[in-house]
């Protein structure tokens, strides 16, 4: 990971703080002064995406320390750790908006400012999708779960303010105030729902899950264009530490060939597949070629090239 793309992440991280902190305060003085639960839960929802911004700061800051003596892989994962962190100050802010609004709903108080609510909840919107959608474009370019989990965030935030929008709107056109508390309820759902999701993708990476199939048909072919050179190749393990892949894989060799250029063709796969993935820590274990050698095409090894 370079030292810009960490950079870059840093500095979005920051911008994601400083405008969540403002969407919390005003979503929270505009929802105690409308008397509405729908707008308080969304105040809530963004003081939880204001902690999710400043878990993702110090995910990110941490994750761009060079390897230690501790960590001799790096820091990657503590973007895993953080996104699972997020997803699940996500579920629990959805668990206290249903708890909340429960109560509410046998017995809906009176929405009051109307007009001002739909403003802030349309402000909200607005705010957050341009944020989101930039939080995304580094999140895609720097391969920041952390970042990642930031940007869906805020985009279930704009999702959600539009939905209150539309129930204060609904209010001010039936009167029925109960729609208030039931619309913050669907709110809820919704958010529980979406921190179940992320923690998955966040969580199966802190588990050593292997790369996408994709990813992992890529780097065989990349081993695969040194066929004039290598016997064959097996033991292809991948995983990920947050935007760091790590890939480990046994190539085989002739069984005369020398030291020197055995660890010159590793080097050269090595630097193929960091071509591909950047960044990538790629290990290669060199092993002279078996019995099974006849069938492989190496120079001085006669037949045909076979995959282990």
């Amino acid at each position: 990971m370079t030292a810009d793309k960490n950079a870059t992440k840093i500095r979005w991280a920051k911008l994601s703080i400083a405008s969540n902190a403002a969407l919390v305060t005003f979503k929270l003085a505009v929802g105690i002064l409308a008397g509405s639960m729908a707008i308080v839960a969304e105040a809530v929802h963004s003081a939880n995406d204001f902690l999710a911004a400043v878990i993702a700061y110090g995910a990110v800051r941490k994750a761009a320390q060079p390897p230690d003596k501790d960590h001799a892989f790096g820091h990657g994962k503590y973007e895993n750790l953080s996104g699972l962190l997020e997803a699940a100050l996500i579920v629990a802010a959805g668990g206290v908006i249903i708890y909340q609004s429960a109560g509410k709903i046998a017995n809906p108080g009176e929405v009051r400012f109307l007009d001002l609510g739909i403003a802030v909840m349309i402000l909200s919107a607005v705010v957050n999708f341009f944020v989101a959608r930039k939080l995304s474009e580094v999140a895609r370019d720097t391969d920041s779960i952390a970042i990642e989990t930031d940007a869906a965030h805020l985009m279930v935030d704009v999702y959600t303010s539009l939905g209150v929008g539309a129930g204060l709107i609904a209010i001010r056109l039936t009167g029925l105030h109960v729609l208030d508390p039931a619309i913050s309820v669907l709110v809820a759902f919704y958010i529980i729902w979406l921190g179940v999701r992320l923690s998955w993708k966040a969580g199966s990476d802190l588990l050593d899950q292997q790369l996408p199939q994709a990813e992992v048909e890529e780097i065989e072919k990349t081993i695969a264009d040194r066929s004039h050179s290598i016997a064959s190749f097996h033991k292809l393990a991948t995983r990920k530490a947050g935007g760091t892949r790590m890939i480990d894989v046994h190539i085989q060799v002739h069984a005369a060939e020398s030291v020197r250029n055995a660890h010159d063709l590793a080097s050269h796969i090595e630097r193929d597949i960091r071509a591909r993935f950047p960044g990538a820590r790629v290990l290669t274990h060199i092993e002279p070629c078996d019995d099974r050698c006849e069938a492989c095409r190496v120079p001085g090894c006669p037949g045909d090239r076979k995959k282990v």
